[in-house]
């Protein structure tokens, strides 16, 4: 089975719902960069997803939803 981690990049003042970490990477200066636990399989990553989006659904927050799959890098 395939593993798949769920990223979130948030605006500072944005709340972040649970299974989230900070990420030691930072991409954006006005953002904040954080992924979800290693999770199995495509589909409990599409829950992880769909959680997010319902968290800042809740809360009444504009966002963008955007999904993309990719290989994982082997080393």
């Amino acid at each position: 089975m395939s593993s798949f981690r769920v990223a979130l990049l948030v605006p500072e003042e944005f709340e972040v719902p649970d299974g989230f970490s900070f990420c030691e990477s930072q991409i954006d200066p006005d953002k904040k960069f954080y992924l979800s636990d290693v999770l199995e399989g495509i589909v409990t990553a599409k829950k992880a997803i769909d959680r997010a989006a319902q968290f800042y659904s809740e809360r009444d927050l504009k966002f963008l939803y955007y999904r993309e799959i990719r290989k994982p890098i082997s080393g």
